[in-house]
């Protein structure tokens, strides 16, 4: 199976969890894993596999399974759950586990260790013997599962209360810092602004497309839009920048454009745009040169009339 389309389930080594995962996140024996602090945004990353950025996501080490390797998230969480609860990813499902796992999981950015809690089994069900009371053999016999029962209500009871304490001290903790620093709890919070809205994409006038490099020439914008234009993903190097670039320019104005400036053309390598979007493939790939990306860009220039043309006898 190709590393894109499988799943892995694997073991944090430092926060001591286990985590059903993207391959594409897997690193060496490290795992990336996204700064989103809302649980449904990793879910939803997990699922589609965003493309992890370097420079943004932070790499844990990780301790991998036998067998470990799954080609849909659903199989993947379910064998991430099991491995939880019987460190194992082979056991039959039937059997019960030798002993069960509370672990307490929290955001990256949290400074909480994981704990874990050891609940005991109940004692192996009486075995049915001749000469013995069977009411009485019965009787422990319901004991035995009443008591599973319990057992399995109260793993779930620390798991939640395990979980509130967590975000109780991740609050606690940043009101203090911000307390220490004497900072208004609002003016930490800085409202985001996407690119998309500050210009109207796709670029098709030149006027504009000077209006957008000048923006990029202060530092704090050219990040932004490098991060931005990250999230767009991509699953080779055309298809990334060709997902950023048609929704920046529009085929008629690129069309006046070449990569090095040659048939009368103006030269695009010289763009700030130009220099966002090899940021992006470079960090987007973890890639140590430029030139996959310059060639795309290149590639996607050269045909610009000819989507330009189609386009145009379609209307």
């Amino acid at each position: 199976m190709e590393q894109e389309t499988t799943w892995q389930v694997v073991k944090f080594l430092q926060e001591n969890s286990v985590e059903a995962v993207p391959s594409n996140w897997i690193n060496g024996d490290k795992c990336y894993w996204p700064p989103y602090n809302n649980t449904k945004r990793v879910q939803q990353a997990t699922i589609k596999r965003e493309p992890p950025v370097p420079d943004l996501w932070k790499s844990y080490d990780v301790y991998f399974f036998r067998n470990n390797v799954f080609d849909n998230y659903e199989t993947a969480l379910k064998k991430a759950r099991k491995a939880t609860i019987t460190s194992d990813l082979e056991s039959d499902d039937n059997l019960p586990p030798k002993r069960r796992r509370i672990l307490k999981k929290f955001s990256s950015t949290s400074s909480i260790e994981y704990e874990e809690t050891v609940l005991p089994q109940p004692p192996e069900p009486p075995q049915l013997y001749k000469g013995v009371n069977n009411h009485l053999t019965i009787l422990c016999t319901i004991i035995y599962y009443i008591n599973g029962w319990i057992l399995e209500l109260l793993t779930k009871v620390l798991q939640k209360q395990n979980t509130m304490s967590g975000i109780l001290s991740t609050i606690n903790e940043k009101l203090k810092k911000l307390e220490d620093n004497n900072i208004p709890a609002t003016s930490t919070i800085k409202e985001f602004q996407s690119v998309f809205t500050k210009f109207d994409f796709p670029i098709n006038d030149e006027m504009i497309l000077n209006n957008f490099e000048n923006f990029l020439k202060n530092e704090d914008e050219f990040d932004a839009v490098v991060r931005e234009f990250s999230r767009l993903g991509g699953t080779n190097e055309y298809n990334l920048i060709t997902r950023i670039l048609e929704k920046v320019i529009t085929n008629k104005l690129a069309s006046t454009f070449s990569y090095l400036g040659k048939k009368q053309k103006k030269p695009f390598k010289n763009l700030l745009l130009n220099k966002v979007i090899i940021k992006v493939g470079t960090t987007v790939f973890s890639a140590k040169t430029e030139l996959p990306f310059e060639n795309a860009v290149a590639k996607w220039l050269r045909r610009a009339k000819e989507r330009k043309d189609k386009t145009t006898v379609a209307d």
